[in-house]
Order: C-alpha cells, then structure tokens, then sequence
C-alpha cells in the first residue's frame, strides 16, 4: 500500500511540477471544490482519487426528490430521500473510453455481442472496432443497458441508482428544475435539436459537483427497473427499484424483459424532458442515438469510510 502511495504521490506531484512549467492547459475546468482537504499520499482519500480519476464527489445527505410536474406524474410525490457519500464520473463515457474497453473485450465488439444483449444497433455509426473520426470525446452511443453494466464491471464501477442521478444532477441545488437553475438556453445544454448530435463531453459548464452534461447531450442509463409508481413506495435511504443492487450488478447478464430508467435528456430533446426530475426508461437491450451513460463508485465499500467522513 505504501509502495503504490508513494508512486502516484510522484506522479501526481510531477504533473503539478510540469504543468506549473510548461503551462498546461487550463480550458477544463476543475471537477469540483473539495469538501475536506486531500493528500497526496494518501490514495484512499475519495477527493484525492476522484480528482486522478475525473470523478466527483457527491456527498451524502437529504435532498427532495421528483416534482409536482402537471403532466409527468410518475414524478410524483416529492418525497425526502437520503443518499450515502458517492464518487461519479464528471463526463458521460466517450467513445476512446468504450473503445479501450471492447478492444479488451472481444465479446462485447459489435460483431460478436450476443444477440440478447442489444437490438440489433449496437454501436451503429462504428467501422467495427472503430468509432467515428473526430468523435473520440462524443459520448459514446447506441448502447445497451447490458453493455454500460459490462463496461462499468470492467472498469471496477457501476451505474447509478435514480436516485443518486438525481441528487448528483441536483448540484447541492434545492428546488430547480435544471442543474444549473430553473432557466435554461443553448449556452446552457446541448438540447432541442440545437446542434442536430452530441457534442463533445464536458462543453458546457458543469453543475455544483462539478458534473458535465447531466442535462442534454445523451440521456444516461440507471442501475434501476423502472417503475412508474415507485416514488408512492420509495424508502427514504438509499432507495433502489424493485429489488437489491449488488444482485442486478452481479447477475445483470441473467436478467430479461426488464425496462430500465434512463435520466438527463438528450441532445434533440427539449427542456421539458432535460430536467433534473424527468423520468424515462427503455428495455434493456434498446440502443439509440440519444442513450449513453456515466459511471459511479461506491465511496463506502471501497474507502471503507465511516459515517464521520461520509458527512463532512
């Protein structure tokens, strides 16, 4: 443990040292301010890794969950949900990411993915292996439930829960429709058919978490089943539809006919279905040119924090 902490203290402190000298660049912003300090030498500190990884911390606590929405009334109620310390992906998975990915995995390149797991357009716009030229930071699309879970194992993470989505989408924020306010314009989102496709990650600013994207651009695979009703039912902690996350995330590949939450919105939808609130789901197997997805990371079985942490 020593021996891994002290190499990616150098590492780190290099990066520091070199881009203090040669001036890197600075066009992205920061992924978040931290909420308690981080060390370098100090790898299982979830601030300091989030920042290595592009991840950002969500940090437990209350939020009101769904809306009041006249029309959209599997929103209903609002209801007070609390949600454990988590780590999320800032940017919605692209394309060099899935890439390095299915490279690893011959079974999930398009030629040889089994046939249950999509529906027949799996990375549609890929030359086999291959996305298209110029995109390599455009969310990755056109894939499956099945393949966001293989691809969040692989990496050693998941997809989140509708819940956390939505508090993470939230930014700290109360009572707003959009991650950013209750206003919204195409300097905001990629949305409504303004650019007619995605974009590359992270062109927008982010929210409070510093999170990219979480309105517009693609919508975004959830871990849970959808269920129209399930805020009538929800527990306040840590819910999670139908059934237990660790057994979907283990056994994902047995599981059938299952139509599950997609969040956030895509690039040719309008404001109405970007907020933070809005609910949409597909079966399990759908690809489309609006769905991609971004990863989180349990802060409490990897960390092994305690309650203390998960509350500063």
């Amino acid at each position: 443990m020593m021996f891994r902490e002290s190499i990616v203290s150098v590492l780190a402190i290099t990066t520091l040292l070199v881009c203090s000298t040669l001036g890197c660049s600075t066009t992205k912003p920061q992924p978040f301010e931290p909420f308690q300090p981080f060390y370098f030498d100090d790898f299982d500190n979830p601030f300091y890794f989030a920042r290595v990884y592009d991840m950002a911390v969500i940090p437990a606590g209350e939020f009101e969950m769904g809306s009041n929405h006249q029309v959209h009334a599997n929103e209903h109620p609002i209801h007070t949900v609390f949600v454990d310390m988590f780590l999320m992906d800032i940017y919605e998975v692209t394309n060099a990411q899935y890439k390095i990915f299915i490279d690893h995995n011959p079974e999930w390149q398009k030629e040889n993915i089994k046939a249950e797991y999509h529906d027949g357009h799996y990375l549609k716009f890929w030359d086999g292996n291959n996305y298209p030229k110029g995109e390599a930071d455009y969310p990755v699309i056109y894939v499956s439930w099945y393949a966001a879970m293989a691809y969040a194992e692989w990496v050693g993470k998941r997809l989140p829960t509708e819940a956390e989505w939505e508090k993470a989408a939230r930014g700290g924020l109360i009572n707003n429709t959009y991650p950013w306010g209750n206003t919204i314009d195409a300097t905001r989102a990629n949305y409504a058919g303004h650019i007619n496709n995605t974009t590359t990650v992270g062109q927008y600013q982010p929210n409070g978490y510093g999170l990219y994207d979480m309105a517009g651009n693609a919508s975004e695979w959830c871990l849970d089943e959808y269920d129209k009703d399930f805020y009538a039912q929800s527990v306040r902690e840590n819910p999670f539809s139908k059934g237990k996350h660790s057994e979907v995330i283990n056994n994902f590949k047995d599981i059938k006919k299952k139509n599950r939450v997609l969040r956030g919105g895509s690039w040719n939808d309008s404001g109405e279905f970007i907020s933070v609130t809005y609910r949409d789901w597909g079966p399990q197997e759908y690809t489309s040119i609006f769905r991609g997805f971004r990863c989180v990371h349990d802060a409490t079985t990897y960390f092994g924090l305690t309650q203390k942490h998960l509350h500063q």
